[in-house]
Formats: structure tokens, sequence, C-alpha cells
């Protein structure tokens, strides 16, 4: 009896020994390292390098296993390769860190993860036209229909573009061009349409459509010069003629997209849904049809924070990591895509009128921070994204994006808090203590011409500071919204030093800085260099209506090319100083705001004064964040 009580106290002590290993294991001790490879496997414990999880998926139930009582941070290390997503990574408050400890995302050492939201297109290339060098594959079966966008070794691959020289003008359900051509394109009939419309405007040049065209039918006009005087008359979807009834003074489309018979170029993809096809001509030097890495997007989104500021997702970060391929599928639905303004769209057919009373719609963001406190993306790379980049909305908080890259956006890159104010109603869903800081936006927007680069809405104590924004299409830095309404629930913002140059590229009517709306309290505009505007219509520092509550000192803007170096569009806007501000030229409109003051400007040609050189130097992103970032860029952008 005596050997069995022993027997038995032995097994309960070890039971007891195996119950505290177990119940330790569900807190991160300071060695928590979970590690993901697309080579690895699920079954996996995910515990080194040899042996990890596949999927991010389950890297974030191990996650959760183990964070309710953190002693120090727990790591999910992400190996090289596409991590390829089959629907968005959501974090909810149960994928926060705790006791303030971090949970990170994070590229194993030197290693170049990409968390994807496409597919590769497997092949075999298959020879479709030797005169063309033209190239044939399947589609794959998960693409969306239809499918819009492309990238093939790490480029955007270019959609066949025909712009409208010559135009006869509307329908009601369309318009008409003198060119018999577009009638005779095979992928132009009802049903098996895929052709797009676009719309640019000199009348309202912050604007851009995108309307699906339901069929192109041949057309005899009297007044088409050409061989019987025919024609092609092409016709959009009923929804999309009510849409366009808000815009009939602006009726005349630029030109059309995505036409099979005129691929020709190089670089150019055609994707026929109905057939299952993708058809592409490579680039000589760049592209070898043999191992062609060309990826179609099947999600909008890859990753979404999905709360409030009422119950938060605390401490959850990314650090080094890439995040690419999205899609969009909203331009190619009837009703078609209205930019109204900065890349906000109607989202309501047939649309109000006045069509300012919408509800505007907002581009998918590829990562999305909903309630997010002390969210942190540091060295990461936001590129080949065919909606919007990175979001903070919905009370997040103590949020920092430093030493990142954003390029190849097909809209916003960047949006720090709602369009509107009604959700933030009370303190907690409050967007605030954000900090942007030592990035670089490059090559945006890359699809929708009118997006801005960096949008700030009902946002309160956030920093904008030390960033490089070139080669875009519209505004730079567009903040505040709602013209002319009060709110405390936007202010006390910063946007300094910052280096922005070869902006407005496409459209008109914004600016290196742009702003509309009010702040209390103010926000403050210093130390920014602004050069090379291209668009000289407007000013390079922008308040339009119903801007309120700015100050800005100590800025350089670089206005030798004639456009207005400042801008108060209107009486309504109000309570503006400019101060302290070094210009190429006098040129300004500063006339028209309501007690607006601007003083000591110092307009000194092309000599810049020391202090003006000091700020010059000072603006951008900070030395040592710059090489990184340099090399960067030229890896995503393939050389």
């Amino acid at each position: 009896m005596a050997s069995v009580s022993v027997f038995r106290l032995l097994i309960f002590c070890s039971l007891a020994w195996v119950a505290c290993v177990c119940a330790s294991a569900k807190h991160a001790t300071s060695s928590t390292a979970f590690y993901v490879s697309p080579s690895g496997s699920d079954a996996n414990n995910g515990l080194s390098p040899s042996t990890p999880f596949q999927s991010l998926a389950r890297a974030q139930t191990a996650v959760r296993a183990v964070n309710s009582k953190m002693t120090s941070d727990i790591f999910v290390y992400l190996l090289d390769g596409y991590h390829e997503l089959k629907a968005p990574l959501v974090f909810s408050p149960s994928d926060s860190g705790s006791n303030g400890h971090n949970v990170v995302w994070a590229a194993y050492q030197e290693q170049e993860p990409v968390i994807t939201g496409s597919i590769s297109v497997p092949g075999p290339w298959k020879l479709f036209n030797s005169t063309l060098n033209m190239y044939v594959a399947d589609l794959p079966a998960a693409a969306p229909h239809p499918s819009r966008l492309m990238w093939v070794n790490g480029r955007r691959a270019n959609r066949t573009r025909w712009i409208l020289d010559e135009w006869q003008g509307g329908l009601s359900s369309g318009f008409v061009t003198c060119d018999p051509f577009p009638a005779t394109w095979l992928n132009s009939k009802t049903g098996q349409s895929l052709v797009e419309a676009f719309y640019l405007f000199d009348e309202a040049a912050w604007e851009d459509f995108v309307f699906p065209v339901m069929n192109i039918v041949p057309y005899h006009s009297p007044t088409c010069t050409g061989p019987g005087n025919n024609g092609s008359a092409i016709h959009f979807f009923p929804n999309t003629t009510d849409s366009l009834s808000v815009w009939a003074p602006r009726a005349q489309p630029t030109g059309l997209y995505n036409v099979f018979e005129l691929m020709g170029t190089p670089g150019e993809y055609y994707i026929d849904s109905f057939a299952g096809k993708v058809y592409y001509i490579p680039v000589a030097g760049l592209d070898d049809m043999t191992q062609l890495d060309a990826r179609i997007p099947i999600l909008e989104q890859l990753v979404i924070f999905n709360s409030t500021g009422l119950d938060p997702i605390y401490n959850v970060q990314f650090q080094s990591v890439s995040f690419q391929h999205t899609t969009w599928k909203f331009p190619s639905n009837p009703f078609g895509y209205i930019n109204v303004q900065g890349g906000f769209f109607l989202n309501e057919f047939p649309p109000p009128v006045p069509y300012y009373d919408s509800n505007y719609g907002v581009p998918p963001c590829a990562v999305e921070v909903h309630g997010g406190y002390f969210s942190a993306f540091e060295r990461c790379t936001f590129a080949h994204l065919g909606a919007a980049g990175l979001c903070f909305w919905d009370g997040s908080q103590n949020g920092r994006v430093e030493g990142s890259l954003f390029t190849d956006i097909s809209s916003v890159s960047l949006m720090l808090g709602q369009l509107n104010d009604w959700f933030v109603n009370i303190t907690a869903n409050t967007t605030r203590e954000l900090t942007v800081v030592n990035n670089v936006f490059h090559n945006v927007p890359s699809e929708f011409p009118g997006s801005v680069v960096i949008y700030g809405g009902f946002v309160m104590n956030c920093v904008v500071e030390h960033n490089e924004i070139f080669n875009s299409s519209y505004t730079g830095i567009s903040w505040a919204w709602a013209a002319g309404g009060h709110t405390e629930h936007a202010g006390n913002n910063s946007i300094s030093y910052n280096y922005i140059h070869d902006d407005m590229s496409i459209m008109n009517d914004g600016g290196g800085i742009y702003t509309l709306g009010y702040q209390i309290p103010p926000t403050v505009v210093n130390n920014n260099y602004l050069t090379r505007q291209i668009d000289t219509h407007w000013g390079m520092l922008y308040f339009d209506n119903g801007s309120a509550n700015f100050t800005a000192s100590n800025n350089v803007v670089d206005n030798s090319q004639g456009m207005a170096w400042v801008l108060f569009n209107g009486p309504t806007v109000v309570d503006i100083h400019v101060n302290n501000t070094f210009v190429a030229s006098p040129a300004a409109d500063d006339g028209r705001g309501t007690d607006c003051t601007v003083s000591n400007t110092f307009v000194v040609g092309n000599n810049w004064p020391p202090e003006a050189k000091a700020i010059m130097a000072a603006a951008g992103v900070m030395p040592e964040h710059k090489d990184r970032l340099q090399k960067q860029l030229a890896k995503v952008r393939g050389y």
C-alpha cells in the first residue's frame, strides 16, 4: 500500500508540474516568438525559423494563447516571400498586447516579407501574336470579375488607353465620336464589355471620373466628315446616365481604358474576364516569359484593426513588412466612380442635388486601423495597391508611422481621421495623437489622379513632420474637411518640416499644402519647403473656403514658376496668419480672407538667404532614414 501511495504522489506531482508549465505557457515570456513562412506548415509549432507556420491566421491564433498577461513583447517573425491572404487579417481587442507590451509583426532579420492580396498567374504563357510579341495565359479561377489590375515583376502593368481627339457630342445614354474604330472592338458589346471611360476636367480640375461602358455600336451622323459619315456611339449603363446627369455641363470624356484591339506597346496587358484569359506584351530586358511573376489582386484590404475607441486594440505593431497588391471593385460598378474631391466619391445613386449633400464614399485602405491604441508601422512599405494605403479612424490614438515608403498607390496614400464628425461625439472616438514622421511618398496616386497624398480630417494633436512627397498628380497634404463647419474634434495639429515637390502634375485647384475646414485650437504649418509645383493656376499654400485657425510660419515657397505662393480662396477663409515666409516671387492671392494676416514675407528670387537654406536643409526625411528609404524605393520600382 505504501508503494502505491508513493506512486500516486509521484503522479500527482508530475501532473501538477505539467499543469504549471501549461499555465505559464499562456503568458508571454522574454523568449516568446513565432515564425511564419510561405513554405511553412500550420501543423508546425511555429517556434523557430526551421518549423514555421504557413499562415498569418495560424500565428494570430498562437499569439492569442499567450498575450493575456505579457511580461515582454511578443514577436511574430515573417520570413521571405509572398504571404498570400485569402481574406484580410482582422485584429480585435483579443489580439492586443497587455501590460504595456507590444505584439510586433516583423520581418525576420534582414528578410523582405510581403503581405499580399494577390494570386500568381501560373502560366504557362504561350505566344499569341508573334507580330506584337503578345502572350496569353489562363486567368486563375480565383481572379475577381472583372479584374482591373495586374503587376508584373514588381511593376504595375499598363492598361491600353485611347484618347478621344474628336467627339461629336453627348447622348442621353452616353456620347458619340466620329471615329468608327471603337464600334469594331470585340470587347465592347453588350454583356461582354470591359471598356471603361475616364474623365479629366479643365472646368473642375480636382475631379476625375471612371464609368464602365455598356456597349459601343456604329453611329451614322451627317456631321461626321469621315467615310460614310460613320462614327461610334458609346453607351453607359442606365445608372451611369443618372450619375452623369448631375455633371451634364462636363459630359465630354477624356478617353477609354482597357481595349484589347489597342494592345501593341510593351508592358501592356488585357484581362478578358469572360473568356478567362490574360494577355501581356513583355518589356525587353525586364521580362522573361518562362519565369514571369505576374500577380492579380483578389482582395481590397489586407489588415483590419476592427474596433473603436470604446474598446481599443492595444499595442499591435508592424516593422519592416511590405503590404502589396490590392484591388478595388467599386469603379467597375454600373454607377461608376465620381471623385468629388480628394479621392472621396459619390456613393448615392442617383446623386442628390446639390451633390455636395451626399454621404461621400471612402476608398478601402489596404491597412485600416479602427480603434487602435499605440499602433505602429515602422520601416514598412505600402506599394502596388489598387485603392488607398493606410488609414487611422474611429478613435485610433497614439499611433505612429515612421520611416515607411508609400509608392504606386491608386488613390489616397495615408488617411488620418474621418470625413465627418458624427462618430466622434465622445472623446474616446476622437482620432488623435498620431505621429507621421520620416516617410517617403512617391508617384502617388497612380490611378485616380484627383486623390490627395496625405489626408487629415477630424483629428486632434497629430504631427505630420519630416516627410518627403514628390511626383504626385494632385495635392500633397490636404488638411481639414467640412468647409465652414465648426467642430471641437479637429485641431492642434502640426504640419511641419515637410519637403513637397514636383506635385500637381495632372490636376489643378490644389496645392502642396491645402486646407478646407476649421481647426480648434489652431493647427500650425511651419518650416516646410515647397518647390517645383507643376500646375501654376492656384496656390502652393492654399487655404480654401471654410478654412479657419491656421498659422503658417518659417516656410520656404519656391514659386518661381509664377503661381501664387499663398492663396486665401474667399471671405469664408478666417483667422489664417502667415508669417516669416521666404518666396521666389511676390505673386500671391491673399486679399480675400476675413481677419487674415500676412507678414514678414521675403521675396528673394533664387538668391535664398542662409535662413531659407537652413529651412530647406531641415525639411524632409532626416538623414538616419534617407539612404535606406532611397534604396527601398529603387528596389520597389524594380531598378
